[in-house]
C-alpha cells in the first residue's frame, strides 16, 4: 500500500512539474490582432467603443459593467461566463488611437489597443490584445480555456450588429 501511495504521489508531482515547465515556455505576453471594417462613420464607431457604461446594452457577452466612482476612466466588466476584468484608459487620441490597460486586479494583466482609420464612409479598426500571466500554471489554463481571437471575433460581430440597428 505505501508503495502505491508513493508512486501515485510521485506521478502527480511529476505531472505538476511538467505542466509548470511547459507554462514557462509558452509566449508571455500572448498577443493577438484582428483587423476589420465597420460600415459606419468613425465618430459613431468611436463613441460606441469608448462609451463603456452602455456597452452592456449591445455586448451580449456581458452581464454588467461597473464604472469606478473615484475614477471614471476605470471600469470592471462582468461577463456572463468567466472572471470579471478591470480596465483603465491608458491613452486616448480621439478618432485615432485608444489604449486600455487590463489591471492586475483581474488575476492577469495586459492591454488592448484599438486603432481607428477612415476609408470613405467606413471605419477600419485594428484590435491588438496582449495578456500577461506571470504564473506558468495559470498561463497553461489560459491557453486551454481562452482564445483571444475568438473573443475579438465576438466583439467584432456584436459591434457591427449594434451599429446596424
Amino acid at each position: 500500500m505505501p508503495k502505491i501511495l508513493f508512486i501515485t504521489t510521485g506521478f502527480i508531482f511529476g505531472v505538476i512539474v511538467l505542466i509548470t515547465i511547459i507554462g514557462f515556455f509558452l509566449p508571455n505576453p500572448r498577443i493577438a490582432t484582428n483587423n476589420f471594417s465597420v460600415s459606419s462613420p468613425i465618430n459613431i464607431v468611436w463613441n460606441q467603443i469608448t462609451d463603456h457604461k452602455n456597452q452592456v446594452d449591445w455586448r451580449k457577452s456581458l452581464k454588467d459593467i461597473s464604472i469606478n466612482e473615484d475614477d471614471p476612466n476605470q471600469w470592471t466588466e462582468v461577463p456572463i461566463t468567466g472572471p470579471s476584468i478591470t480596465f483603465k484608459i491608458a491613452e486616448s487620441l480621439k478618432h485615432s488611437f485608444y489604449r486600455i490597460d487590463i489591471l492586475p486586479i483581474s488575476g492577469f494583466q495586459g492591454y488592448a489597443i484599438i486603432e481607428f482609420s477612415e476609408e470613405g464612409e467606413n471605419t477600419l479598426l485594428t484590435f491588438t490584445e496582449a495578456s500577461i500571466i506571470s504564473n506558468p500554471f495559470q498561463r497553461i489554463l489560459a491557453y486551454i480555456f481562452y482564445n483571444p481571437k475568438n473573443s475579438m471575433k465576438i466583439y467584432e460581430k456584436e459591434l457591427k450588429e449594434s451599429l446596424t440597428l
